[in-house]
């Protein structure tokens, strides 16, 4: 029989088909507990599959009998205790894992994360566990109790036992082990819907809460929500929610201010008339709502789901009339205008809501702190019957983000829409108005699925499945019994008590190759092969054929293109047998074309993927897809089987695929950690460190085992994390792991072994952060280079006093003598460091560490000079007090060459015949003013004061001991060339002096001292500087006298 033959057709426009087909997964399955019984009907359990077959986790439904307050409450506490058991299963629906809430609050709900965490909703709490080791996630949630009031004592012990763990978890690592979801007094959860980032929450006071990224401190965040738009006597519960991820709106810098604004104006009005408003005012607000988002540019939400897909045909937008976005415009007062060239950012932040009214049908789109109301039901009149006060009961968003489907239980009608909800693709009639829908999803980007349980289609046996594609054409199926459905990217898994089934689209490749009548090129590439095995000559007749056809692109070859399909077409193949005979068939015709290596490569890499995906759903029962593959990633889903246990398998695929295989092994080792938690023996962590080394040994340059020890340390074993981290050769994981560990003498050692300063510096401060002083300085005391990293540290940033504290006990518990010495010196920076504040104690406090530094010279008799210098450190501290009580002048914290300097300056001692002479004799006599230091200061006073003919006379008087440069270099600072033209003679060196004259353009002068020392050389250097002709003729005559 063909394989065409059990295809599913659905008429498309213009006469052409979609195809689906069903493909059974697993067969004669049976549902057990965890008690091996057998769980006969699913619709008494809530249920949530894991996409990209993941697991699966089912919880019985609360019965009405909870409500029960009468004597039956031994059988209400039965029923409590029984839905609050979830049950995992994986994808073949095998018991996996009983995970028991009982002593939690009402279980609501679960869902999963893109992580493959199971989250866990409560009454007033959001848990995320491990559903491969059963154990719960922590993280660092800051978690406040609003409402006090406890369901009963015990509970009420209870939460208080757990809210005191989870503050000295904060105190100690800042970990809690729940999402506490923040709910005001007497407010409880009327909705909710999980996504693949986190959980939306809709509440009896009608807020709506998101969570987002729940590594945050407090994930849920509250959206702005027109309460008003939901009636009074709407019933909460009937809510339904979808969630778009990844959506970004942003707007243009210029228009922030005004967006701004008009949103603090309408959560102002809001405040206001919260409670007087009616549906006529409430229709303004939705208009001020739509103003705020006025001049935005929606970038449209991408995810990274079909990787042949386009940037542009994945995305999709948003928000009030801004609806010029399939194009990227901006609209203005309903104008469309080009996006203007400003810079854009984003506004808000997490997913985009659609929320559906109960009361009425029309969905309100929330995002962050904008919403609009978009008013279905006004727009589709004729579709609803009147009088009509429902809304829609389900909606659901395409995986690629293009549509959104909506279904109307009072009118029957399917509705799909573009993402922006404003143009209405299909109505479709489904005839089914009083039994109620019990899921909506989509089957590919193209069709969707509605399922009607048989409790909901007429208490019979059997449930109703109807196809629908988006031209209006379906096809319906019934199974025996309940069903769970679970959407994919590219198709939906169907549960039942005795298999599990898939339906897809079937690929374009596929169809091309199968489809009864087809004359493609892979069709006819795959009948050539057939020939070919049946040794039949019409299979070169064929080649021919198909290098004779034409295609419709030019530019490829038929050949090419039948040999691509047929590769493709054995990727989305389930039958190991056709994927085989396709290959086969690829292999067949690339015998009679030309194949490049890239070609080559990819066609290697599309066989890995097959063989993958066989072992995937045959040996660990991982029902994936190559479009799903692609979706994932293969590092991804090297990730999840990692995060399943199928370290094995994640090993080998690393290996087969080429890729790092760290990640497994370190996930590896520390399940392994996780699995004896509870072993605190010393000998078995031992012997465990001993399992992980030799098992990763050849792989620690890639394996981190910082990463492993945290794990170990986490779980209170720090013995087996710090023989862990031995192993590591990152100094600088190690050293921050040493540091989370509290263990400062094993970092500090690693820190000086690296000679890495900035690993020392992040010791350094650990300890003056969290550790006594004492205990750090009996730590680095015998350490060279973190005592000199201290020392300079805090010489940098003026940390006297910490300095002074550490010499101390470096003199009087390490008894080094010279502590003392580098302890004067200290009070001495110190000393200079506050000379020149602006405050009145500025003086006193500059002579008390002055005073301080002779007392530590005193302590030592080898530091004599040190103290002589301490004691003219002081005489010159007196001397620069009297010197500004005489002048007002500022003195002191002055050094004493400048102090000389200042003397030599001063106008009011000048003012003052004999003063500034006999305040130079005294700096002179009494501090030992060299004669070098004394010229220094007096050429730079002189040529200050600009007394040219004193300058000359100090020249000339006697022979200068520091020569006669600095007077030409003084001169020359000046801008008096003509100045510096009178010492330039006297200086000793000949090539000096010619320098300065050719810097000076004096070529004559320079020319003349070169020619009385004959130097040829120097003269020839001249005549390379000059460019004056008669100049160079000079040296020229020179030159020849001199030969």
């Amino acid at each position: 029989m063909s394989i065409a033959a059990s295809w599913i057709q659905l008429t498309e426009y213009n006469n052409n088909f979609f195809y689906y087909r069903r493909i059974p997964l697993y067969n004669n399955i049976t549902w057990f507990n965890d008690q091996g019984v057998k769980l006969k009907d699913l619709s008494y359990y809530e249920t949530s599959v894991c996409p990209f077959g993941g697991p699966i986790a089912l919880f019985k439904k609360p019965t009405n009998t909870l409500l029960d307050t009468s004597s039956s409450a031994s059988n209400n506490n039965n029923n409590i205790s029984e839905s609050q058991i979830i049950y995992i299963y994986n994808a073949a629906c095998k018991f996996q894992r009983k995970i028991d809430m009982t002593k939690e609050e009402p279980l609501i709900g679960v869902g999963w994360t893109d992580d493959m965490k199971l989250m866990c909703l409560t009454k007033k709490r959001l848990s995320l566990f491990n559903v491969f080791n059963g154990e719960r996630y922590s993280g660092p949630w800051q978690n406040d109790d609003v409402d006090k009031k406890k369901d009963s004592p015990l509970m009420e012990s209870k939460m208080k036992k757990n809210q005191n763990d989870s503050n000295n978890n904060n105190t100690n690592s800042s970990t809690a082990t729940f999402i506490s979801i923040p709910l005001q007094s007497e407010e409880e959860i009327r909705a909710h819907t999980f996504y693949g980032e986190g959980c939306v929450v809709f509440t009896s006071k009608r807020r709506l809460l998101v969570a987002y990224d729940l590594s945050e401190t407090k994930p849920f965040h509250e959206y702005i929500f027109p309460k008003s738009a939901v009636g009074n006597n709407a019933e909460l519960t009937h809510v339904v929610m979808s969630v778009v991820t990844n959506f970004d709106l942003t707007v243009r810098k210029k228009k922030v201010n005004d967006l701004k604004r008009s949103m603090n104006e309408k959560s102002g009005e809001e405040k206001e008339n919260e409670e007087e408003e009616e549906e006529e005012e409430d229709d303004d607000e939705d208009t001020k709502s739509i103003t705020t988002s006025r001049s935005a540019t929606i970038r449209k939400p991408t995810l990274n789901l079909a990787p042949s897909l386009s940037s542009n045909e994945k995305s999709g937008g948003f928000f009030s009339n801004l609806l010029g976005r399939r194009n990227q415009r901006t609209v203005v007062n309903n104008t469309s205008i080009a996006p203007a060239e400003n810079k854009s950012f984003k506004v808000g932040k997490g997913p985009l809501v659609l929320f559906s009214v109960p009361d009425r049908m029309s969905i309100i789109a929330c995002y962050s702190n904008l919403y609009k109301d978009l008013k279905l039901n006004e727009r589709l009149k004729g579709d609803i019957p009147e009088r009509d006060t429902s809304g829609f009961t389900k909606i659901s968003v395409s995986p690629d983000y293009k549509t959104i489907s909506a279904f109307h239980q009072a009118s029957g009608n399917l509705f799909v829409f573009d993402l922006a909800l404003t143009s209405n693709y299909l109505k479709f009639f489904t005839g089914i108005t009083e039994h109620r829908l019990d899921s909506l999803t989509y089957c590919g980007g193209e069709s969707m699925m509605l399922y009607w349980s048989p409790e909901n289609i007429g208490g019979g046996d059997q449930s109703l499945v109807l196809l629908v594609n988006c031209f209006g054409h379906y096809e319906s199926f019934t199974y025996d019994g309940p069903i769970i459905v679970s959407q994919e990217i590219d198709s939906c898994r169907y549960y039942t008590t005795q298999s599990v089934e898939m339906i897809e689209r079937i690929p374009e490749s596929v169809v091309e190759v199968f489809r009864i009548g087809s004359l493609s090129p892979a069709a006819l590439l795959y009948d050539a092969y057939s020939d070919y095995v049946n040794e039949r000559a019409t299979c070169l007749k064929t080649i021919r054929e198909i290098k004779n056809k034409e295609m419709g692109d030019q530019s490829v070859d038929a050949l090419y293109d039948g040999v691509n399909k047929c590769i493709d077409a054995a990727c989305r193949e389930f039958d190991v047998h056709i994927q085989e005979q396709l290959l086969n068939a690829a292999i067949y015709g690339k015998n009679f074309m030309r194949t490049t290596i890239d070609e080559a490569k990819a066609f290697q890499l599309k066989c890995k993927y097959i063989r993958l995906m066989n072992e995937l759903r045959s040996r660990s029962e991982i029902p994936i897809t190559y479009e799903q593959i692609l979706s994932l990633s293969p590092q991804v889903l090297v990730q999840r089987l990692s995060e399943m246990r199928e370290y094995l398998l994640a090993y080998k695929v690393c290996d087969y695929l080429n890729l790092a295989k760290s990640k497994v092994l370190e996930h590896w080792a520390k399940a392994m950690i996780r699995s004896k938690i509870e072993d605190k023996n010393e000998t078995s962590q031992l012997k465990l460190k001993d399992i992980i080394i030799k098992n990763l040994e050849k792989f620690s340059a890639s394996v981190s085992f910082s990463n492993i020890a945290m794990e170990a340390y986490k779980v209170q074993k720090p013995k087996l994390a710090k023989a862990l981290l031995e192993v590591d050769s990152n100094a600088n994981s190690q050293i921050k792991l040493y540091l989370s560990m509290h263990e400062t003498l094993s970092a500090l050692d690693k820190a000086q072994k690296s000679n890495d300063t900035d690993l020392l510096y992040t010791v350094l401060l650990y300890l003056m952060k969290f550790f006594d002083a004492y205990y750090m300085y009996e730590l680095i005391a015998d350490k060279k280079m973190a005592r000199k990293l201290f020392i300079s540290y805090c010489t940098q940033l003026g940390k006297y006093k910490k300095l002074e504290k550490f010499y101390k006990y470096l003199k009087n518990e390490q008894n080094e003598e010279a502590a003392s010495r580098e302890n004067g010196f200290t009070q001495i920076r110190h000393a200079y460091k506050n000379y020149d504040s602006v405050d009145d104690k500025a003086e006193e406090r500059f002579a008390y560490y002055i005073e301080k530094a002779e007392t530590y010279f005193k302590e030592r008799s080898a530091d004599k000079l040190d103290l002589e210098f301490a004691v003219k450190e002081r005489e010159l501290y007196g001397l620069q007090l009297k010197l500004e009580d005489e002048t007002d002048e500022e003195f002191v914290g002055a050094s004493l060459q400048d102090t000389l300097y200042r003397v030599m300056t001063s106008e009011a001692l000048k003012a003052k015949k004999g003063e500034r002479k006999k305040f130079v004799k005294v700096l002179k006599k009494n501090f030992g003013v060299s004669p070098k230091r004394y010229y220094y200061s007096k050429i730079k006073a002189l040529v200050f004061l600009g007394e040219w003919k004193k300058l000359e006379t100090f020249a000339t008087a006697k022979k200068s001991p520091i020569g006669y440069i600095p007077f030409v270099e003084a001169c020359l600072e000046a801008d008096r060339s003509d100045e510096a033209l009178k010492y330039i003679p006297l200086i000793e060196s000949l090539e000096t002096k010619v320098e300065y004259w050719i810097n000076l353009l004096k070529f004559k002068e320079a020319v003349e001292a070169a020619f009385e020392a004959r130097d040829v050389e120097l003269l020839e250097y001249i005549q390379r500087k000059t460019k004056n002709s008669k100049t160079k003729d000079t040296i020229e005559q020179c030159l020849k006298q001199l030969k």
